[in-house]
This record gives structure tokens, sequence and C-alpha cells, in this order.
């Protein structure tokens, strides 16, 4: 089996391959949920969020969406995801608890038949270092790319 990471912009990515080629995904995209306003979600680049040391890797566009605009463009990248899966092929996606049910609307208005999520609490986040909370709950959704008999995609409660 052959596992392969591919770093970069999933739209222009996803375009570029055949239907029905591709086993599973599992992603983790950016969560635009940095502030409870546009003036929060703006003032502060991805890297400056969520790393230490801004300068260490490349910046990346997708942090500071509202959430309209989250779910339109998560809508547009996972309708490409469900066009490249195989039937049958599960999908895994991470999302911040505050980007919940804007992922679960998008997985299935991407044609994804959803299945699940499984929550957890990481006890300790760098955004403390800002004035945070040490607790961060964040999830994953289990989705499935229809087939003609669908089968159950379990998750594990960790």
């Amino acid at each position: 089996m052959l596992w392969q990471l591919f770093q970069q912009d999933a739209l222009i990515w996803l375009a570029d391959q055949s239907a029905e080629q591709y086993d599973a995904l599992i992603t983790d995209p950016p969560y635009s949920s940095g502030g409870l306003h546009a003036k929060d979600r703006a003032g502060d680049s991805a890297n400056a969020k969520y790393v230490n040391n801004p300068g260490k890797y490349p910046e990346f566009s997708g942090e500071n969406r509202d959430q309209h605009s989250y779910m339109l463009w998560s809508t547009m990248w996972l309708t490409e995801a469900h066009r490249v899966l195989k039937p049958g092929s599960p999908f895994l996606v991470f999302t911040d608890w505050r980007q919940l049910s804007v992922m679960i609307n998008a997985v299935q208005a991407a044609g994804f038949t959803y299945r699940g999520c499984v929550p957890w609490t990481r006890r300790k986040h760098a955004g403390r270092r800002r004035g945070g909370s040490a607790n961060r709950r964040n999830s994953f959704c289990g989705a499935q790319k229809a087939r003609g008999m669908t089968r159950t995609v379990r998750l594990i409660r960790v």
C-alpha cells in the first residue's frame, strides 16, 4: 500500500486528479476559528496563532473566513474530494469544536454519508501563552462515499 502526503492548495490539486482513484481521505484543513469578529480573525497569520516561531513554516490561507464562507469553501473542496474517492471509501476530517456543525453540513452537502463524530480534549495547547484556555475541544468527523451497499465506518472513542 502506498501512502502519500500532499501539502498544497486542495482545490487546485484535487481538480487535477482523476475520478474514483483514491481509497481513503484523512485531512486536517484550516479551522478558521481564530476570533469572534472579523478584525480578530484577520489580525494574526496562521503561523502566529499556532507556532512559537512564525517563520518556521510557510503560511497558508483559509484561516480567517467567517462561517458562511468557510462552509462554502469546505463544500467546494469536499465535493472534489468526493469525486476522486472510490465508492465506499472512508473519509476523516479534523475540525475545531466551533466549526463542527458547519463541517458536518459541508460534508453532507458534498455528497458524503455522515457517520459520526469523535470528540477529544487536548490538555495542553499553545494558545495558553496568549491567554487562551488550557483545554481545547476538537473533533473528527467520519463519513463515507456511498456505493451500492452502504457499510458502516466504525469510529472508536478515545
